[in-house]
């Protein structure tokens, strides 16, 4: 995994610390859950891997396990995971720079180009093509992708007790993770939805509806 980005160390710390986690469970050789695993292979890369081809594999080998693993999984969970890739795969393109490219009226082929070129795109061929995943049942558009829908799920129920250390002696009366944990997750998440709502306001919506069409 190629995730050492000083944008989520440094940006998203309290997500920082949920992947060193995942990473040192798997340095153990513990086997991760569906949602861990999502987690572990969307979070965001360093700049100069952001165009690896690796990168869209990723996102598409995620929900490829979340299809495979969904029957065993609540709907919620499921449903959380699924917006995570998803919200993910977005934000894995600078769509400010690709609006800015294609704002003007540009020829279609050059407005293919740009599009194939897409992180997006190759997700989608991917899911689509290499790995035959149903559309439109693992495929989410961008505003269904917001974490605001899954934000309690997210931080009280699976990730905050990460943050609280298991006390020598396990006690009936253990505290809850502290509010700073809670309110950082919150505060990751939320900035992850910003960056999703600035992509949308220049045109992400309708170039995922083009890309689907090519």
């Amino acid at each position: 995994m190629l995730t050492t980005s000083a944008d989520l160390r440094h940006a998203r710390p309290a997500l920082y610390t949920v992947y060193c986690e995942l990473v040192r469970q798997v340095w153990n050789r513990t086997t991760l859950a569906a949602e861990d695993m999502v987690d572990a292979l969307t979070f965001p890369d360093c700049p100069e891997h952001s165009s690896d081809a690796l990168v869209p594999d990723r996102h598409a080998m995620a929900v490829d396990i979340l299809s495979r693993a969904s029957f065993n999984m609540p709907e919620l969970s499921r449903e959380a995971a699924l917006r995570t890739i998803w919200r993910r795969v977005f934000l894995s393109d600078d769509w400010q720079d690709i609006h800015a490219r294609l704002s003007a009226n540009v020829p279609d082929r050059v407005l293919r180009a740009v599009l194939v070129s897409t992180n997006l795109y190759a997700t989608l061929h991917s899911c689509l093509v290499a790995r035959g995943l149903a559309h439109p049942d693992w495929f989410l558009p961008p505003v269904e992708s917001f974490a605001a829908s899954d934000m309690e799920y997210q931080v009280s129920t699976r990730l905050a007790s990460r943050f609280v250390r298991p006390a020598a002696t396990p006690s009936p009366d253990a505290h809850p993770p502290p509010s700073t944990t809670t309110a950082a997750l919150r505060k990751d998440y939320a900035a992850e939805d910003e960056c999703l709502r600035v992509a949308i306001e220049h045109g992400l919506g309708e170039y995922y509806d083009e890309i689907l069409r090519i």
